[in-house]
């Protein structure tokens, strides 16, 4: 009888201890995939031009002269070089909500550095010396000197140029063949610069911030590599210099 009763309160604790194990709460804060809510709390807010306008704000005006966009630990930011004068600025400001994560100043004191050439000055000096398309302009810093790093296509031909930004000198150029055959047939004339394939991409990704930008050359015909961030999606486009036509896409989550 005695162990009939030691087996029966044996079981019952059991029971209730099971029971007790099995209702613990679960905190609701607590995901076993860190990256989980990333799309949520780290999505970029800020676009390219309210960073540069917050990196001009911070360095009192001067020119961009450096642009990226990154992700450091999931977490997206801008890099931005900004002169102002003789005195280089970095910064890294946040693409969530634009505060400066991080800054630096740098003098540079040797000559001047005052940029008194604008983009639309330096198209006029380029376009006195080639005729073309202007596919892309990079205010540049050069042992020192700031320049405009220029590139001009026509059907036969790519130019480079660097002009001074200080006084629209024509620092140096470069001509490159690229394509040898020259008839009207067989050749196609850029019509799409930079700033419109840039246009044609953001078309497909109207919340995205491009991060990359650059151009080829496939059997002689222009063609812009455009990577554009959505959240933490990555879309990279194939964009014709010929008529914007989109040649290829992808895309892939940025946390694989």
């Amino acid at each position: 009888m005695r162990k009939t009763a030691l087996y029966s309160m044996l079981l019952t604790g059991f029971v209730l201890f099971g029971c007790s194990a099995n209702n613990q709460p679960v905190n609701p804060t607590t995901n076993s995939n860190p990256n989980t809510n990333i799309n949520t709390t780290n999505q970029a807010k800020i676009d390219e031009q309210q960073a540069k306008e917050i990196a001009l704000k911070e360095a009192g005006g001067g020119q961009v002269t450096e642009f990226s966009y990154d992700m450091d630990d999931y977490t997206p930011n801008y890099d931005i070089t900004v002169l102002n004068g003789t005195t280089e600025y970095e910064y890294e400001i946040s693409a969530v909500d634009g505060s400066i994560l991080k800054r630096s100043l740098e003098n540079h004191p040797t000559g001047t550095n005052t940029v008194t050439i604008d983009e639309a000055k330096v198209k006029e000096i380029v376009n006195n010396q080639v005729k073309g398309t202007i596919v892309s302009i990079k205010l540049d810093h050069d042992d020192a000197r700031l320049v405009y790093d220029v590139t001009v296509v026509d059907e036969t031909y790519k130019y480079d140029f660097e002009i001074s930004a200080v006084d629209g000198s024509i620092v140096s150029q470069d001509k490159e063949l690229i394509n040898q055959v020259s008839n009207s047939t067989n050749t196609q004339g850029v019509t799409i610069d930079e700033a419109k394939a840039r246009e044609i991409a953001l078309s497909q990704v109207p919340n995205g911030t491009i991060i990359e930008i650059s151009f080829d050359y496939e059997m002689g015909v222009l063609v812009y590599d455009v990577t554009v961030v959505e959240g933490t999606t990555e879309y990279d486009f194939e964009i014709s210099g010929v008529d914007g036509s989109i040649i290829s896409r992808s895309m892939d989550s940025i946390l694989d």
